[in-house]
């Protein structure tokens, strides 16, 4: 992997780069496109929007934008801890995916594993608040193609390089495979901090294998002391930041395809931000097409390549059919025209809260909406995120 440095001028530090930083973590992107690196970074720093990163990777290099003692603006917590004390790393070609953006993956993570050691982080600390994506920071789905992968997969990846750069014998934690059937012993429980890990194992010496931001509620097939492990197959959780919200019950096995097909339009009346998830949310947009279908999982069909989100059987109220036709929206949106995002607009198109951080600001409309594809909303180049047009001025 070739490293390059096309570092944004102090000239612009005003509006990429405008406070002093001591790095703290890393922050795991997609660029939501289809262009190199270079491209990326030169678009960056030539214009004067709020939006920066340090680091762009592509499938041959990696990029530098910003050094790693100023700060940047990409983790969507406005003054929080992604913005101001860590390091955003980019990972090019998601939009499309395939070949191009697997070798960008693959490079990103060495890339991660270089800055740990220069950094003392050790594998320990990614999945934490150390090393994590964007989604972790403020709840977008970001990095979007790397988490319909797998996220556990990538930071597989990043263990990987990172053994291979120490010289150490630090191995990959292999994914976990599908969870045994649930006994009648299962019982549900609800999240109640702000960040629980996921370990390998019962107890605090396990690897960390994820964390849970959600407070939501999930399903305990196995207890050991005050350990519980999830029925996802993901690992265990300590109980004593959880609540039992249900007694002793036997849930429903994953939900499995039941003749739906990639191609099929759908409406829709409930969607979930990832393919286990147990959050139903009012969706946005009423009606999709199944892009993708993941066997086994909770919500196996991906909606418009995650634009809209996953769903399973429940959600479906009609399959094989137009859209269901969407309220009208203010005309007069082209692409490259400036609007300015209200400060009372809600919620993305994509489900998820807008951050107080981003609201009363100028945007660039990267694309409009129109069939299937958001055709209330428009996209935000500078966000790389859908919002309503009624949400816009």
């Amino acid at each position: 992997m070739e490293i390059v440095k096309m570092l944004c001028p102090s000239s612009k530090y005003w509006c990429k780069a405008p406070y002093e930083m001591n790095p703290q973590g890393i922050t795991i992107h997609n660029t939501a496109n289809d262009a190199s690196a270079k491209n990326e970074v030169s678009y960056m720093i030539t214009n004067n929007n709020k939006v920066s990163y340090h680091w762009a990777v592509d499938d041959v290099r990696a990029v530098q934008a910003i050094e790693h003692n100023r700060n940047a603006w990409h983790a969507g917590d406005g003054g929080g801890f992604g913005n101001r004390q860590t390091i955003g790393i980019e990972i090019c070609y998601s939009k499309s995916g395939g070949a191009r953006f697997e070798a960008a993956e693959r490079n990103a993570a060495e890339l991660t594993a270089r800055i740990m050691l220069q950094y003392g982080w050790g594998v320990d600390t990614i999945g934490t608040k150390v090393v994590n994506t964007h989604q972790s920071r403020s709840g977008k789905y970001c990095p979007h193609r790397t988490l319909d992968m797998g996220l556990e997969r990538f930071w597989n990846i990043v263990r990987q390089k990172y053994a291979e750069l120490s010289g150490t014998s630090v191995a990959p934690i292999p994914t976990p495979a599908p969870a045994p059937a649930v006994n009648g012993d299962s019982y549900l429980v609800q999240i109640t901090t702000r960040a629980l890990n996921i370990r390998s194992g019962a107890g605090t010496g396990n690897a960390i294998t994820g964390c849970i931001r959600d407070r939501g509620v999930y399903t305990i097939v196995e207890t050991q002391g005050n350990w519980g492990r999830l029925k996802s197959g993901t690992g265990w959780i300590c109980l004593d930041f959880t609540k039992r919200v249900g007694g002793s019950s036997t849930p429903s096995a994953p939900t499995q395809p039941k003749g739906h097909y990639v191609g099929e339009n759908v409406s829709i009346n409930g969607v979930f931000t990832s393919s286990m998830s147990t959050k139903k949310l009012n969706p946005a947009v009423k009606s999709g097409t199944i892009t993708k279908i993941v066997n086994g999982a909770n919500n196996p069909y991906l909606l418009n390549n995650g634009n809209i989100g996953w769903v399973n059987d429940s959600c479906i109220v009609g399959g094989n059919s137009a859209p269901t036709p969407q309220p009208s929206a203010p005309a007069g949106f082209s692409k490259g025209q400036r609007v300015t995002l209200k400060t009372s607009a809600g919620r993305y198109c994509t489900g998820q809260t807008i951050p107080s951080s981003i609201k009363g600001k100028s945007y660039t409309i990267m694309q409009v909406g129109s069939g299937n594809t958001h055709p209330d909303g428009i996209l935000l180049k500078e966000i790389m995120s859908w919002v309503y047009k009624k949400d816009v001025q």
